[in-house]
């Protein structure tokens, strides 16, 4: 029972490293494309997050989602937003993944005639994302989500930095 125990104790000690390494903190930067309903525009992204194992991951940042004008004025939004990301793994090196976050979302008028204001609201987004590991720390990663009750929907390219 003892020889058993000791087993079983050096396999789940030499099995913790194997798991701590595909966990760690991430960086991440993003562009791409944002429909706004009314107009269209580019997107960036710029976040930090932890992956705590091939299938799951947190993430929080900062989104800018564009800008739209007319003859009346401008107006821009922006959102800070937190997300979990659960997948699986199609390759050693591709990963498919859902997102479900949740963001505050802020747009900001200035109108040509004096009467700038802002408006914030916060609720859910969804999404999907797919990760290409080019080593074993970089990978390249294509994103889409939808936001603001389908009034916003963003598709992303960019880089992910795992340290």
């Amino acid at each position: 029972m003892k020889k058993q125990l000791c087993f079983a104790a050096i396999c789940a000690a030499m099995a913790v490293p194997a798991v701590a390494d595909e966990s760690g903190f991430f960086v991440a930067a993003d562009v791409g494309y944002v429909d706004l309903r009314v107009d269209n525009d580019t997107t960036y992204a710029l976040s930090l997050g932890y992956q705590f194992n091939d299938n799951f991951e947190i993430e929080a940042g900062y989104r800018d989602l564009g800008s739209v004008s007319g003859i009346g004025g401008s107006a821009s939004f922006d959102s800070k937003f937190v997300s979990l990301n659960a997948g699986g793994m199609l390759s050693d090196t591709v990963k498919l993944y859902a997102i479900l976050g949740y963001e505050r979302l802020e747009g900001k008028v200035n109108s040509r005639f004096g009467s700038d204001f802002s408006d914030s609201g916060s609720e859910a987004f969804i999404g999907a994302g797919l990760d290409v590991a080019l080593t074993e720390g970089l990978s390249v990663r294509l994103q889409i989500a939808s936001h603001d009750s389908n009034d916003v929907k963003t598709a992303t390219a960019g880089l992910k930095y795992r340290f």
